[in-house]
């Protein structure tokens, strides 16, 4: 199993202010309670919590997220940005594009945006970022954390393998995760620069959202949707056309492809 480690990560990162604070655990319950309560404790932007095991890591939804030891790439990073409450989903969104963009980089394989935010490699899951926002006295604070299957073998999980996928299935070998979490830190710092310049990475998160032109069904806490999804607001809102003509905007909810 591929060690990583503070000074691992560290050595040729690169980077000026994100992952200068590294906190690496063996084994957590979730990487972003524990970036959240740092976050509360003021530590510094761009702190990066680490785990290779995550006893009850989670996704949206309340979904569980599954991965051996050293198999996934699960961390969270602690962002202060400089945005109000409503206009936090920026931060998900240029996270998201980020990894997409280092994934290429690094496998030349090309992932996709599921809306909201988890990533696809055909039509199976690869990886999900569950962004969490609070107020503070002075502004907000945005924990966001990344799961990636980078070399999960989800043979051992066949109630997933249908509807899940790692890099190392698609690759047909195992990959470093090193060089991968690197890569995806540096995208992610120089999208968040671009960011507080005023650069919304709307109109690059809306290139590559697979959802767009399908047809779909959402089901939201107020019941199920069907429609087509024709666009995507800069706040993260899907908007469908329904049956009868209408659109609808649907900011929290779960997709599926109808085909």
């Amino acid at each position: 199993m591929e060690q990583l480690s503070p000074t691992s990560i560290a050595a040729g990162l690169g980077t000026r202010w994100l992952a200068q604070r590294i906190i690496h655990y063996e084994r957590i319950g979730s990487t972003n309670d524990e970036a959240r309560r740092l976050a509360l404790e003021g530590t510094p932007e761009g702190t990066l919590v680490i785990a290779e095991e995550q006893t009850a890591g989670r996704g949206r939804l309340g979904r569980r997220w599954v991965a051996a030891p050293g198999e996934a790439l699960l961390f969270s990073l602690v962002f202060y940005p400089p945005l109000p409450p409503q206009d936090a989903y920026q931060v998900t969104m240029l996270l998201s594009v980020a990894c997409v963009e280092a994934i290429a980089a690094e496998t030349r394989m090309q992932p996709a945006i599921k809306w909201p935010n988890d990533l696809l490699l055909g039509r199976r899951k690869l990886a999900g970022i569950l962004s969490e926002m609070c107020r503070l006295d002075d502004g907000i604070y945005v924990v966001a954390g990344i799961g990636l299957n980078v070399n999960v073998d989800f043979s051992a999980w066949p109630d997933l393998a249908g509807q899940a996928t790692s890099l190392a299935e698609a690759f047909g070998r195992p990959l470093p995760r090193l060089p991968l979490l690197q890569e995806i830190l540096r995208r992610i710092e120089a999208r968040y620069d671009r960011l507080r310049a005023g650069e919304l990475p709307h109109a690059d998160w809306v290139e590559h959202l697979a959802t767009l032109g399908q047809m779909v069904r959402v089901t939201t806490h107020q019941g199920v949707i069907e429609g087509l999804a024709r666009s995507a607001d800069p706040d993260g809102a899907l908007v469908l056309e329904l049956a009868d003509g209408t659109t609808q905007r649907i900011l929290v909810g779960d997709v599926e492809r109808l085909r």
